[in-house]
């Protein structure tokens, strides 16, 4: 696997981002090394080559990396994790931040979140907000 940057990176920077949003964790952020591979969801073009990631922390809910390119706030992302050389998980993520490290090196932070199929399977649509029903009135059995 290639490295997700061919730039040395500004630690001192990183490490000041990566502080920044320590205070706003739901849960304990681990501090890991390690490499994954991402995808857009619902992408055209089924052909596109992953992009390499290189972790820098994980928890619960979400997790922490550098990319060689910048990632839009609110897009939707598959991750492959890959240990030994193999995918050894996947998850769905949605970018909350992307802050720039270097030219070209940023430090993403995304939450995880339900896989597409099980939303579209209920027919959720997170684009469009719930409208307000009425919820029908169930007469029960002993109503007259």
């Amino acid at each position: 696997m290639q490295p997700a940057h061919d730039h040395p990176i500004n630690l001192e920077k990183l490490k000041s981002i990566e502080n920044q949003y320590r205070d706003k964790r739901n849960y304990y952020r681990f501090e890991i090394r390690g490499d994954a591979e991402i995808l857009p969801v619902n992408q055209k073009n089924t052909h596109q080559q992953p992009l390499q990631i290189q972790l820098r922390d994980i928890e619960r809910t979400g997790i922490g990396f550098i990319c060689p390119q910048k990632l839009k706030r609110g897009d939707l992302y598959r991750v492959h994790f890959i240990k030994d050389s193999y995918q050894a998980e996947q998850a769905i993520m949605r970018v909350c931040h992307c802050d720039m490290i270097n030219d070209n090196i940023y430090f993403i932070g995304a939450q995880f979140c339900c896989e597409n199929s099980l939303m579209l399977m209920y027919q959720v649509n997170e684009q469009i907000p719930p409208q307000p029903q009425q919820q029908p009135h169930l007469k029960l059995s002993n109503q007259k």
